[in-house]
Parts: C-alpha cells; structure tokens; sequence
C-alpha cells in the first residue's frame, strides 16, 4: 500500500481528492503509516490555497537559494502535531532540505 499511497501522492490534486477518503480509511486500518496522510493533508491544502497543517511541503527560494515551506496554520503548535503524527520537528525536517 505505501507505493500505492506514495503514486497518489504524487497524482492530480483532483485525482488525490477523490481518493482521500480511502486513503484515511487504509491509514485506519494501519495499512500504511499515518504520518504518510500528512503529507497529503498539507498538498490538498497548500493545492488549495491554504496553510498547511504539518509542514510538510517546501519550495525552493530562488532569492535565498534556500528551501521554504509554503504557509503554515499554527507555528506554535506545529512541532506538536507534527509529534502526534511520528514527524521529526520541523526545524530538523528542514534544515534537511538546506544541507
């Protein structure tokens, strides 16, 4: 399933929509890691215009020459759901983006 999660992860965010609910229901059931469906929470979200929840997803700065992350809900909570779904810290998480 974890190949299965990581093609749809990577498809059409109206291909990723569609398939969201069954992708949450395999999470569930233990089929594949929870912490895999928030990467594919904060790409619906950052694909519709919002902050992302968990910090998952970064772009790369032309003007910095750095890696980013696009907008997020709640830095001051952050690091603490990004604990309840088994994710490094955030400052960690990025900081290997910029090695």
């Amino acid at each position: 399933m974890n190949t299965a999660f990581w093609i749809l992860q990577h498809a059409p965010y109206e291909i990723r929509k569609k398939y969201f609910s069954k992708i949450e229901t395999a999470a569930d059931i233990c089929e594949f890691e929870w912490s895999n469906l928030a990467y594919m929470i904060d790409r619906n979200l950052v694909d519709e215009n919002k902050p992302q929840r968990y910090g998952t997803q970064v772009f790369y700065d032309e003007k910095t020459k750095k890696f980013k992350p696009f907008p997020i809900e709640n830095m001051k909570i952050l690091d603490k759901l990004r604990a309840e779904q088994h994710l490094e810290p955030f400052d960690k998480y990025l900081k290997s983006f910029n090695q």
